[in-house]
């Protein structure tokens, strides 16, 4: 009988510590992530990306800041995406351009057909 008793309590237990995940989070709900690229504009091979933050804010901060972090003072976010999407520069000598895909190869072949003869800076996804 006190097995019994444990087992029923332990259930109870358990069951009680999920229903509590599940108020926390809303069922089917997903926390929101945010990616950024900045980019150099004087060097295009200097760039800072930030993946799955909890705001567009937080990750466009992330992304200038480790840009910058040698020195460089012209960094420039040049895409910022949003869950389950990714972000990829192309450069050429005298532009930059950007793409947006559900992979990092799609935002990669869409940065780089904005430019003729482009080259891909750096792709990422969250």
């Amino acid at each position: 009988m006190h097995a019994l008793l444990r087992k029923s309590i332990a259930v109870s237990i358990v069951g009680f510590g999920l229903g509590m995940i599940g108020t926390m989070i809303p069922a089917g709900a997903e926390a929101p992530y945010y990616g950024a690229i900045a980019v150099s504009q004087s060097d295009d091979s200097v760039y800072g990306e930030a993946t799955d933050y909890d705001s567009d804010g937080a990750a466009r901060r992330n992304a200038l800041s480790e840009c910058n972090k040698d020195g460089t003072h012209d960094c420039k976010i040049e895409v910022h995406f949003s869950k389950n999407r990714c972000g990829a520069v192309a450069a050429s000598k005298d532009e930059i351009a950007y793409g947006l895909g559900s992979t990092k190869q799609e935002a990669a072949d869409n940065a780089l057909s904005e430019i003729h003869g482009s080259k891909l800076v750096d792709a990422a996804c969250n």
